[in-house]
């Protein structure tokens, strides 16, 4: 006769088989970017990758969303940056600060060209 720990063995595989999916397939749904995928062949292969660099290292502590919501006369990305740099477990070097502020600082750029900060709706 079997133990019951064996009769159960299988049942628990598959409920963490499951689990697993489910959890792989909500962190791969519709990921948001500084960059929309739309707009990936128009951007600069250096912003592309500072944005990459971006995504990487401020979503430790932040979500994207945080970041494309900032309005640009309430952020000066290099104070902003540097002060995140300096916060224990950021992972942010002082090159890197750099190369983010420009991913930021051109996604701005982009989001004001488009309208999204205007006052006017």
């Amino acid at each position: 006769m079997r133990s019951t720990t064996e009769r159960g063995a299988p049942a628990r595989r598959w409920l963490a088989g499951a689990l697993c999916a489910l959890a792989l397939g909500a962190c791969t749904r519709d990921r948001l970017e500084l960059i929309p995928a739309s707009e990936h062949a128009r951007t600069p292969p250096a912003i592309r990758n500072a944005c990459g660099l971006a995504e990487q290292r401020c979503s430790r502590c932040h979500d994207l969303e945080r970041i494309q919501l900032a309005h640009p006369d309430l952020v000066e990305w290099p104070v902003y940056v540097e002060r995140m740099r300096r916060m224990p477990g950021s992972g942010i070097t002082t090159d890197e600060a750099a190369i983010i502020v420009q991913c930021l600082t051109w996604v701005q750029g982009r989001q004001r060209e488009r309208g999204l900060y205007s006052y006017e709706r």
